[in-house]
């Protein structure tokens, strides 16, 4: 066992949990304050690495938030070929000596055929987990979700009531057809409640000058209230519901959006990014994302397997089987109004994917293909929205330079890869892809998020040709949300409108793009109205299950990627 280095954080003020939750959570959710030295605050929370097919391992790791106890519990897995799998643990960070980070280890063997693999948490002997290990030709059966949560403070009461409903469903298709692996595009928990905190709006917000926000201090009791309510909020978010059941029984890879910071991340002037409270905002939303999502810290993850630095952020590659490598790039750390991610995601920097992998999948969190910078991102959230033209505001917008609140929405028309400040980037982003496929006889997919709706984009050649024969064919995949709501009918019926008017365009000299219409069938749980078959998006809830078909009876065709968005 490894241990890192005792964090020094005596002179803040004590963690209290009014209802503990996580793995020792009895029948009405209370747990003594006599045993919360030992108790599982939050987890176990099972995450995916990658498969290591010349070596047939299955890696991954198991999270454990835990009480201030000396030592952490022991995970045994059990193989049905390899019997019982010990894991080795480290702790990756104790918070305010009250709680322990533990990371385990967990590397089982691939065979032939898919197995189910048990784990015991030493502590609770009676409360087995079970994930699933594909087979070593077999092709992964994926699970993709982004938005899981509210934008708004008040969100529509039915959703609200009904908020786990499509988690209730993956649950029903996984114990089904069990998933290999589940991605989350982002968003996976809404930090925006964060400026509402009494004491930001005192110390920051409220009767405060422009200036005298960017020169406000970052004060040990503003950091305190901060780093509070990040950690309670993923014990909150990420410790109940079907949400943290699925974390338990399905190893995942998760990226991070603006709300997993909070709401237009990237988008705001300079100025407010790099005021004191923002940046140690930044910070710390940074830790607890790399903790929870990533079981991992800055410290930590060059020697954990598959990180790598992309500038400033951290990003990840993951061979999901012997056919699909999956890029998880992050496009929050380094983003501005101008600028989304390093230029080292240069195709000459990435790792080397897996030499058997005929399709990589890559999950660059990209805005719908055709979002153009004439219109703003369909929140839901606005009680009268109107979609203005370039060079126009939102009536009644408020915004941080002249009023008591920060403008969340109105940032958000700069936060899309299609924003004009964006677009040079975008382009020279999509055509190092292009070069990438054509070097390495791949095939290239996005799977994006964010927008609350679902639909399907696509690049392809100016020169007719087969799909299967064009190698700068890419699909897009968009779904979301899996909680949020989507946007009101209104928003809805014109963006179908912009969708269907912008049509096919020219991408580059070689490339044309477009939205396609895929609702004609009711197919995946999706029942759609005869009114919306020929819409090119789809404003309901939804999650997306995803895998790679078989080979094409073409004699060395390429494998196709199936999709099926569940509403």
């Amino acid at each position: 066992m490894t241990t890192a280095q005792e964090d020094s954080e005596a002179s803040f003020s004590p963690i209290q949990l009014d209802g503990i939750v996580g793995e020792s959570q009895s029948s009405n959710g209370s747990v003594s304050s006599s045993d919360i030295r030992s108790t599982i605050i939050c987890g176990p929370l099972l995450r995916f690495l990658t498969i290591d097919t010349h070596k047939g391992i299955w890696h991954g790791s198991i999270l454990l938030v835990m009480g201030s106890t000396h030592s952490p519990p022991t995970i045994t897995l059990y193989h049905p070929i390899s019997g019982e799998i010990a894991t080795s643990v480290e702790r990756l960070h104790t918070f305010r000596n009250q709680f322990k980070f533990w990371r385990f280890s967990v590397d089982v063997p691939v065979y032939d055929k898919e197995a189910r693999v048990n784990y015991i948490i030493s502590t609770y002997p009676n409360m087995p987990h079970t994930f699933v290990v594909p087979g070593t030709w077999q092709h992964m059966r994926i699970a993709y979700f982004s938005c899981n949560g509210f934008s708004e403070e008040s969100p529509p009461k039915v959703y609200v009531e009904h908020q786990d409903n499509l988690w209730t469903d993956l649950l029903d298709q996984h114990a089904h057809q069990p998933f290999h692996v589940m991605l989350g595009g982002g968003d996976q928990l809404y930090n925006d409640q964060i400026l509402n905190l009494p004491i930001i709006r005192r110390h920051w917000l409220d009767g405060k000058t422009v200036r005298e926000r960017q020169r406000t201090p970052m004060t040990p009791e503003v950091h305190d209230a901060l780093e509070t309510y990040y950690f309670q909020h993923y014990i909150e978010t990420f410790g109940s519901g079907d949400f943290a059941e699925a974390m338990k029984n399905i190893g995942y890879i998760y990226t991070w959006d603006d709300h997993d910071i909070v709401d237009g991340w990237g988008s705001y002037p300079d100025a407010l990014h790099n005021s004191p409270i923002m940046r140690g905002l930044f910070h710390l939303a940074q830790r607890f994302y790399l903790l929870f999502q990533h079981h991992t810290t800055l410290h930590h993850f060059p020697t954990h397997q598959h990180f790598f630095s992309s500038g400033t952020g951290v990003s990840a590659i993951s061979q999901l089987g012997h056919s699909v490598t999956f890029l998880t790039l992050d496009t929050r750390s380094e983003r501005n109004k101008y600028h989304i991610c390093s230029r080292t995601w240069s195709f000459a920097s990435y790792p080397t994917p897996d030499h058997h992998a005929r399709h990589t999948d890559h999950l660059p969190s990209l805005a719908v293909p055709q979002w153009r910078d004439g219109y703003a991102k369909p929140e839901g959230d606005f009680p009268a929205l109107e979609l203005l033209q370039i060079g126009e505001i939102f009536r009644n917008a408020t915004d941080y330079t002249d009023n008591n609140t920060v403008n969340i929405h109105f940032e958000e028309v700069n936060d899309h890869w299609t924003a004009k400040s964006h677009e040079k980037e975008r382009t020279a982003f999509v055509e190092m892809l292009q070069k990438l496929a054509l070097q390495r006889s791949i095939r290239i997919t996005f799977v994006a998020g964010d927008v609350h709706c679902c639909g399907f984009g696509r690049f392809f050649s100016k020169t007719p040709k087969e799909a299967v024969r064009d190698p700068l064919y890419m699909v897009q995949i968009i779904s979301s949300g899996i909680v949020n709501h989507p946007p009101q009918a209104s928003v809805m019926n014109l963006l179908q409108r912009n969708a269907q008017q912008m049509g096919t365009k020219s991408f580059n000299a070689y490339t044309m793009e477009e939205m396609i219409s895929a609702f004609g069938q009711a197919e995946g749980g999706c029942e759609v109205e005869e009114s919306v078959r020929d819409s090119k998006l789809l404003g309901r809830r939804n999650w997306c299950a995803m895998q790679v078909e078989k080979e094409t009876l073409v004699s060395g065709g390429p494998r196709r990627f199936g999709s099926a968005s569940r509403c």
